[in-house]
C-alpha cells in the first residue's frame, strides 16, 4: 500500500507515562507510544517490512531495554530522557545521548530527524550499472516515468481527497493538508519544501515516495513534482556558481563501491538533493560526530555546471535524479578540532547529450530482449531499505501486486482510455486504499 509519511518513524518506550504527550505535541506525524516493553519490541518488528527509519525514544536507561533496542535493524536512533549521569560511552552504539531537560531531548530529536533525513536521501544513489556489469533498470525510472502518459496527470482536487484518506486518522496533518488545499500555488512550490512551517505534502508524502519509487503516491502526486520540476534552471556559467556541496555519512559499503567504480560509474540520488555553495557547512555536517558502526563521514563535491537546480537560500536544490559521472574519490583526515576520516567525491552532472545518449542506449537494450516501456513501469515495484541502502527487494513477479498500484497499471498499459475509464480507476484506487487502510488500522 501506500508508503504515507517521511520514511522516518518516532516510537517511544516510556513506562512511567512521563513524557508521550510531550513528544506528540511535538511532533507533526502521530508517534507510537508504548509503555511495556514486548509489546514496543513486537510492533517494531512486525512493521520491520514497512521500512521506515526508526528513532526510538525512551525513560529507560536499563542496560537490558537499551540492548533490546540496539539489536533492531530498523532503529537508527535511541535517545534517552533520564536525569542519569552514566557515561555515553558505557551505551550501546545506537544512544546518541542522554537528556536530563525536555527541551533538549526535544532539540536533539529535531536535529537527529533531520540528519537521518539527509542520510536516506543520500543513501537512495543508485548506480547504472549493478556489480557484474549489467543494466541497473532502477536507475532509469524518472527518466521513463517522468516523460511517459503525462497527460494522465491526476487533479489537485483529487490529489488532496486521496492524501486526506491515507491520513485520515491523523487530525494535525488534515489541517496541514486543509492549508495546502486553500494556499497553494504552483508558481510558490518552493516554499511547499519548508519541512516546519509547510510540511505537506513534500517532507509528508512526496520525498519518501521519490527515495521509494512508490508509484501510488508519485501517480497522484505528479503535479506537484511537476510544479517543482518547472522551477529546476540551467545554473549560471561561471567556477564561483557552478560549484556546489553535499555532505552526509553513508555506510562504508556504498563507500567502497563509490571508490571501485571511478571514472566507469554514473550515479543518481534519487530525490530533489539539497547542496550547499558552502563547503564548510557540508563539511561540518558530513564530520558530525556520531557513534553509528559502518558509516564514513562523506563530502560530495559537485559540479552543476549541465544540471537544473533552483536557488532556496542557502541551499542549492538540484532535480531529481540528475545523473552524476564519478571522477574521483580520495579519503583522507579531515581538518578542523578533531580530526576525522572523510571520503571526497567528486560528481561532474552528466551534459544534455549524454544524458540522452544514456537512456536512449538503455531503450535499446531493453527493446533487443523484446521488453517495452509498460513492461519496465508495470515491473517497477518500491525500492526497500536493506543493510542502509535503497535497493529491490528480491520477489517473484507474483508479489509485485502487494506493491504496485492497481489503477497505475491500467492507466500505463493502455495509450487511449477514455475519462470515464479514468475516473473508473481512481474510484477503484480509493476503495482499494480506504479498505487496505481499515485492516491495518485493525
Amino acid at each position: 500500500m501506500a508508503s504515507k509519511g517521511s520514511g522516518i518513524r518516532v516510537v517511544v518506550f516510556d513506562q512511567y507515562d512521563r513524557i508521550h504527550k510531550i513528544i506528540r505535541d511535538a511532533m507533526i506525524e502521530s508517534i507510537e507510544s508504548f509503555y511495556h516493553l514486548p509489546s514496543c519490541i513486537s510492533f517494531i518488528q512486525q512493521n520491520s517490512k514497512d521500512e521506515r527509519t526508526i528513532i526510538l525514544v525512551t525513560t529507560s536507561i536499563e542496560d537490558h531495554v537499551l540492548q533490546s533496542f540496539e539489536g533492531l535493524n530498523s532503529i537508527e536512533a535511541i535517545l534517552i530522557s533520564s536525569k542519569s549521569r552514566r557515561e555515553l560511552d558505557t551505551l550501546p552504539s545506537k544512544v546518541i545521548g542522554i537528556y536530563s531537560r525536555i527541551e533538549n531531548l526535544l532539540r536533539a530529536l529535531f536535529e537527529t530527524f533531520d540528519t537521518i533525513e539527509l542520510q536516506l536521501d543520500a543513501n537512495s544513489v543508485l548506480f547504472h550499472r549493478r556489480k557484474d556489469g549489467t543494466d541497473n533498470a532502477d536507475f532509469y525510472f524518472y527518466s521513463i516515468w517522468k516523460t511517459h502518459n503525462t497527460n494522465e496527470i491526476i487533479t489537485k482536487k483529487v490529489f488532496i481527497e486521496q492524501a486526506r484518506i491515507l491520513f485520515r486518522s491523523d487530525h494535525k496533518i488534515k489541517s496541514i493538508i486543509h492549508d495546502f488545499n486553500i494556499s497553494y500555488k504552483s508558481s510558490e512550490v518552493l516554499y511547499w519544501l519548508d519541512k516546519y512551517n509547510r510540511p505537506f505534502p513534500y517532507h509528508l508524502l512526496v520525498s519518501n515516495a521519490l527515495r521509494t519509487h512508490d508509484q501510488q503516491i508519485l501517480y497522484f502526486a505528479r503535479s506537484f513534482i511537476n510544479d517543482l520540476s518547472q522551477q529546476m534552471k540551467p545554473i549560471p556559467i561561471g567556477p564561483s556558481y557552478n560549484q556546489v556541496f553535499f555532505g552526509t555519512k553513508l555506510p562504508i559499503s556504498i563507500v567502497d563501491r563509490l571508490e571501485q567504480q571511478t571514472s566507469k560509474d554514473i550515479i543518481a540520488f534519487q530525490c530533489f538533493l539539497f547542496a550547499t555553495r558552502s563547503r564548510a557547512k557540508a563539511l561540518s555536517t558530513a564530520t558530525q560526530p556520531t557513534r553509528q558502526r559502518k558509516m564514513a563521514n562523506v563530502l560530495f563535491k559537485i559540479d552543476a555546471s549541465h544540471a537544473l537546480c533552483a536557488h532556496m537560500n542557502e541551499s542549492i536544490l538540484i532535480d531529481m535524479a540528475t545523473p552524476f559521472q564519478i571522477t574521483c574519490v580520495t579519503r583522507n583526515t579531515g581538518s578542523g578540532g578533531v580530526q576525522q576520516l572523510l571520503t571526497i567525491v567528486t560528481l561532474v552532472s552528466l551534459d544534455k547529450k549524454h544524458r540522452e545518449q544514456l537512456l536512449g542506449q538503455f531503450i535499446q537494450r531493453q527493446k533487443a530482449v523484446g521488453k517495452t516501456i509498460n513492461d519496465f513501469l508495470h515491473q517497477t515495484i518500491p525500492l526497500v531499505r536493506v543493510d542502509n541502502n535503497h535497493k529491490r527487494e528480491s520477489e517473484n513477479l507474483s508479489d509485485i501486486s502487494r506493491y504496485s498500484i492497481p489503477v497505475y497499471v491500467v492507466s500505463v498499459s493502455k495509450t487511449s482510455l477514455d475519462s470515464l475509464a479514468v475516473w473508473y480507476a481512481v474510484l477503484l484506487f480509493f476503495s482499494i486504499i480506504a479498505y487496505m487502510n481499515l485492516v491495518e488500522d485493525q
